[in-house]
């Protein structure tokens, strides 16, 4: 299943390789509400750690909605979904490649949009390496619960007209909690406070939101 999965996801790289549509997508908005949100926002560097851990997560936020609309636009053409169900593959590979590829675009729009951000909000000059860290670890695993609920029903909602509309609408309530512990975590770390028990938190999360998409995965999908 995970040879599969790998097989699946890069696929989907050399697909992205030649339009470039999804990394592009999610790297313009990343980049465009960074620079909007630090012209806006940025007032003195005591309001910094205010301000910096909501930014960062609804750049995330809005940034991974815009990527899984996108996700599945070469299993639409054509059927091409139904065709790798009636292959040997099994649903969760699919699952997992789609998640791995989703990961991928979030991965290379973090790695530009969050230094661009800590760098406008001046909060290298203001957090340790170790609060650094954390807030590192605590956006990996964020990213990754986003990102298990988010792959579940955007594959769920393909065939639906509505599903730009309607994935937001479903997964935010669910990722409600991934959310907050980012943010209330992001912040302690920033501020210098205790941060390393949210880690633990995102990552119970993970796990629960990931046992569950792949129970779920196979029966949904084929509905």
């Amino acid at each position: 299943m995970l040879h599969d999965a790998w097989l699946l996801f890069q696929k989907d790289l050399r697909i992205e390789r030649r339009s470039k549509e999804l990394l592009f997508s999610v790297l313009s908005y990343g980049v465009l509400a960074t620079v909007l949100f630090a012209l806006s926002f940025f007032v003195d560097q005591d309001r910094s750690r205010t301000y910096t851990p909501g930014i960062l997560w609804t750049t995330v936020l809005f940034a991974g909605s815009l990527a899984l609309g996108r996700l599945f636009d070469s299993e639409r053409e054509s059927d091409c979904l139904g065709g790798l169900l009636m292959s040997p593959v099994h649903p969760r590979a699919i699952y997992l490649g789609k998640l791995l590829t989703w990961l991928f675009a979030m991965a290379v729009m973090e790695l530009v949009t969050v230094p661009l951000l800590f760098l406008f909000f001046d909060v290298f000059t203001l957090t340790d390496a170790t609060g650094l860290l954390i807030v590192v670890g605590q956006l990996a695993l964020g990213t990754l619960g986003f990102g298990v609920v988010g792959t579940l029903f955007a594959a769920m909602l393909l065939s639906s007209r509505l599903r730009d509309i309607l994935v937001p609408i479903i997964v935010f309530p669910l990722v409600t909690p991934v959310l907050v512990s980012g943010v209330q975590g992001t912040r302690a770390a920033l501020s210098g406070d205790a941060a390393a028990h949210w880690l633990s938190v995102l990552g119970a999360f993970d796990l629960i939101y990931l046992a569950l998409a792949l129970v779920l995965f196979p029966l949904m999908i084929r509905e």
